[in-house]
């Protein structure tokens, strides 16, 4: 339930279906991905503090993951004003830096499945694996559009995986 406060007419306490209904059809996907932008305020004054003394700060999944991992559970795929809408409540809003260059290390979600099948702890998420389709095509999307290098992590013309060394040599 969400406690939306109290007032003299008595609580307003409501299902998050019912809060959904209220504030429109997106609801849910705007406020599950206000959970993980609260989650990154934490880390907002050490992140600013690592890019005032350092040259280089390389972070892993900011704010832009936020957008294809909220994104894939849009019912009718991107919706470029919901992602305008958390991009400016997390850039302007809240004052999160904007990264000067994002790399995706793109891996089709058979290869990152093997993977997984070998590790233990995976989460809800990470076992649906129609979501991770989902999630692959709006990282691809938005990496498009937002002019994120884009590193693919298989072999040209060959379906195996490169190793971690050449993988890096892209990176650097």
């Amino acid at each position: 339930f969400v406690s939306l406060g109290h007032d003299n007419h008595g609580d307003y306490d409501l299902s998050f279906a019912e809060v959904a209904s209220y504030i429109g059809r997106d609801a849910h996907i705007r406020f599950s991905s206000l959970l993980y932008v609260l989650e990154r305020v934490k880390r907002l004054s050490g992140l600013k503090k690592s890019i005032d003394e350092n040259d280089l700060v390389v972070g892993d999944r900011w704010d832009i993951s936020n957008w294809p991992h909220q994104g894939a559970k849009h019912p009718e795929g991107v919706d470029w004003d919901w992602i305008n809408w958390l991009k400016h409540a997390e850039r302007v809003e809240l004052g999160f830096p904007a990264p000067n260059l994002v790399m995706y290390l793109s891996l089709p979600e058979e290869h990152r499945q093997a993977a997984r099948a070998i590790r233990e702890g995976i989460d809800i998420h990470e076992s649906n694996a129609e979501y991770q389709r989902r999630v692959e095509e709006m990282y691809m999307k938005v990496a498009q559009r937002e002019s994120f290098k884009i590193i693919n992590c298989l072999r040209e013309g060959r379906p195996e995986r490169k190793t971690i060394d050449e993988v890096a040599e892209e990176v650097w």
